[in-house]
């Protein structure tokens, strides 16, 4: 809030606030309100929710609650506030089956936090809180090595009666069960920078929250996920085609570096069948060069529950990059389009058979043609379609490898080039990109999702930034 041209903090609008509350001004209440809410932080909602209910200020209070509800482990470790709390507000959250967490072990460990910051005066409280922890929800590793050895529960026989207990009082939070979310990783800003940021989107809650970010400024990679984490691979980074790989392990939300490809690859594709990544085609050079001694005409594979090594494991009859693979329902893998030394833009489509008892794969000898060419495309895959994306003019088709019947969808409301794409809960997303244009290259944070009983394209909330040439992969995660 500015008045006057005098900048105006938290604490001046809640003493401003206070004053206009005093004497009837409502015009001044509520813009003191709305300036508050829109500077709501971890650090400070515990404190304007309390003022709030003092200054009679209900939608103020209400909001600060939510916020604190919705970013509660935050608040947890990172406010003063919070070791400020009184007991009774304290359980009023830890009770609630709404409040954000993870894993029930953030729950006990803020518990543990607001007793140890007064240890003489609240170590009597333990016990009526811990009633409040869902034990049965933690896992028994933490259990033993962490929460068992506490002094409180060692020196408190009830509490570790809390503990041990095996009678299901509680269900799981919601919020610690895994749910199905779709994830944005990397790829460049609108200034064109390289991002190393990564958000997910809950299509529950229509919003999109920070994961931490890829250790390193990579571009042209490839990224998809296997079972629940994601695969970061290959790419550009610093001029240089690499062979590295990052895993993010969604359970624990962090980025492991694990064995690098046989060979350097950028502008290539990526896709997972069972427990194998698979990557596809793409070029030795960073330029994005079609030439024959540049482009790569190996498929490899890391099988994540065997040796945990890359392997060849099929020759591709028509090299290429830029083209999209994904695995289509458990026994296939398919490529789409791309660009082919001495071809240029290609117009077909490859299927490799899958062999899940070694992983190979199996050229089919088929080739499906699309109605035109495509480089770049975007790919979805259903239960038994595959949604095939021209992200410039906009184009969309679905085809049924089964039936080989294509059949044109409705097209997107703008073009998405180097956008995103993926299937969450059924429906194909479509994120980012830019419009394509020599005039305007900026990324977008524009997201489509398509209704395939209405044929129709519609805009939900759109990512928190603006990026093109990213990763987006559906996983669950709590």
């Amino acid at each position: 809030m500015n008045w006057l041209n005098v900048q105006v903090t938290v604490d001046d609008a809640q003493d401003l606030l206070a004053a206009a509350s005093l004497f009837q001004y409502a015009e001044v209440v509520n813009t003191c309100c709305r300036f508050l809410l829109t500077h709501l932080h971890p650090s400070n909602c515990l404190g304007i929710e309390a003022f709030g209910h003092h200054h009679v200020c209900s939608q103020l209070a209400t909001e600060a609650h939510r916020f604190t509800l919705e970013n509660f482990e935050a608040v947890a470790t990172e406010s003063d506030e919070f070791l400020e709390l009184s007991l009774q507000r304290l359980e009023s959250y830890i009770s609630s089956n709404d409040i954000e967490v993870r894993m029930e072990e953030s729950v006990f460990e803020a518990v543990m936090r607001w007793v140890g910051a007064d240890v003489d005066k609240r170590q009597s409280a333990s016990c009526s809180l811990l009633r409040h922890v869902r034990f049965s929800s933690i896992a028994s590793d933490y259990i033993q090595s962490t929460v068992l050895p506490n002094h409180l529960i060692v020196h408190c026989s009830e509490c570790s009666a809390l503990v041990t207990s095996t009678s299901d009082t509680f269900s799981p939070r919601p919020s610690t069960i895994a749910k199905e979310v779709m994830v944005v990783i990397g790829g460049r800003g609108s200034a064109g920078d390289i991002l190393t940021s990564m958000e997910v989107y809950s299509p529950l809650k229509r919003c999109w929250k920070g994961l931490p970010d890829i250790p390193v400024s990579v571009q042209y990679c490839s990224v998809a996920a296997v079972g629940n984490d994601i695969f970061v691979s290959g790419g550009v980074v610093d001029g240089k085609t690499v062979a590295t790989v990052w895993r993010f392990i969604s359970a624990r939300q962090q980025w492991l570096s694990v064995p690098a490809m046989l060979q350097p690859r950028a502008h290539h594709s990526s896709a997972a069948i069972s427990h194998r990544l698979y990557v596809v085609g793409g070029t030795l050079n960073a330029r994005a060069d079609p030439a024959a001694e540049s482009v790569v005409g190996s498929i490899e594979c890391l099988d994540l529950e065997g040796t945990q090594q890359w392997q060849v494991v099929a020759r591709v009859p028509c090299p290429r990059l830029g083209s999209h693979a994904v695995a289509y329902g458990d026994h296939s893998l398919v490529e789409v389009g791309g660009l082919q030394a001495g071809t240029g833009v290609v117009s077909t489509v490859e299927l490799y058979a899958y062999r899940g008892d070694t992983g190979q794969l199996v050229y089919s000898g088929e080739q499906f043609v699309l109605p035109e060419p495509i480089c770049r495309a975007l790919v979805a895959a259903t239960a038994d379609v595959l949604y095939v994306i021209w992200t410039d003019s906009r184009r969309v088709i679905s085809l049924n490898v089964e039936r080989r019947i294509f059949r044109r969808l409705s097209d997107l409301h703008r073009p998405h080039v180097s956008g995103g794409t993926t299937v969450l809960a059924g429906q194909v997303y479509v994120t980012g990109g830019t419009d394509g244009s020599a005039e305007s290259k900026k990324a977008s944070s524009m997201v489509e999702v398509y209704d395939a009983e209405a044929d129709k394209w519609s805009e939900v909330t759109p990512m928190s930034q603006a990026r093109s040439g990213h990763g987006c992969v559906t996983i669950h995660m709590r």
